[in-house]
């Protein structure tokens, strides 16, 4: 073999070896960046997001919540250099007078998105998924940071959630996606 081709070789394998090394430490890096949690205590996250600079999404106000009996919740995120999300869902289970007059005050008190339109890149705002119906609050950044309200007449039950995902361009299925995440 000649000089100048084991030469070009080497060249080609030092390369290669250089190219593989960066290509694992990118790997290594994003894997290293990544970070998830989820929390399943309503209390626990009460405290999270009260801290101050919380990244946290603050749960609805009291007034919202209303006298309920019991709770299920779940908070999930995950965060990386190539995609996050954060996302929360609380059910909420009342009597059937607590359930009657808590959802006559939501839908008195709160701003609904009324019908799909260009802002909403045809997304139909209410939808139907595990026995909820659910309504699409007005004012945050469709599709990226959501919130929706749901009412289950069957379990006087209403379920706040609360949906981010700034990787997200658009999406014509919120039951496939939040069912999907375990928020439902």
């Amino acid at each position: 073999m000649k000089k100048r081709t084991k030469i070009i070789l080497l060249i080609a394998g030092a390369g290669l070896l250089i190219a593989s090394g960066i290509f694992l430490g990118k790997i290594i890096f994003v894997l290293s960046c990544m970070s998830s949690d989820t929390v399943r205590d309503i209390e626990k996250y009460r405290e999270l997001s009260a801290t101050p600079y919380s990244v946290y999404p603050a749960l609805p106000p009291d007034e919202m919540l209303g006298a309920y009996e019991d709770a299920d919740f779940y908070y999930d995120e995950m965060l990386s250099p190539i995609s996050s999300y954060r996302s929360y869902s609380v059910t909420l289970y009342y009597t059937e007078d607590a359930y009657a007059a808590q959802k006559a005050y939501l839908n008195e008190s709160v701003a609904f998105v009324e019908a799909a339109s260009e802002e909403t890149g045809g997304y139909e705002p209410d939808f139907t998924c595990g026995g909820f119906r659910f309504r699409t609050e007005e004012g945050l950044y469709f599709p990226k940071c959501m919130d929706f309200i749901g009412f289950n007449d069957n379990e006087n039950a209403i379920c706040f959630i609360h949906f981010e995902d700034m990787e997200l361009d658009g999406c014509r299925d919120f039951p496939q996606e939040l069912t999907g995440r375990g928020l439902i």
